[in-house]
């Protein structure tokens, strides 16, 4: 009777180690990313919405490996501002900062530091 048991107990084990591989062979899918920046949540889709092309300046290019290598090959911090200007001082930073925390209910100061 007890080499039955001892049975059993070896069939139920072994059921259970099944059902456990059928749960890891479920598949998922990565949906995102949540950072915290200036102590507010940002979610990071990932999937790419814009490619950065530095073309062929090897100083940039540079400098882009070596900030990607401090972040770990991951998400790279990026603020960019985009204007029509031919020239673009600090006047006009200035100017597009303050339009930026008038009217982005997403803009933060942290993006510039």
């Amino acid at each position: 009777m007890k080499f039955m048991f001892n049975t059993l107990t070896t069939i139920v084990f072994f059921s259970g180690i099944f059902q456990t591989i059928q749960a890891w062979q479920t598949s998922f899918q990565l949906t995102g990313k949540t950072l915290v920046l200036g102590n507010v949540s940002y979610f990071v889709s990932p999937t790419p919405v814009s490619q950065l092309n530095i073309g062929g300046d090897a100083n940039v290019s540079s400098a882009l490996t070596t900030t990607a290598s401090d972040f770990g090959g991951e998400i790279i911090p990026l603020t960019v501002i985009l204007t029509s200007n031919i020239s673009f001082g600090q006047s006009q930073f200035e100017a597009t900062v303050n339009s930026f925390k008038a009217s982005d209910d997403v803009f933060s100061e942290s993006f510039l530091a």
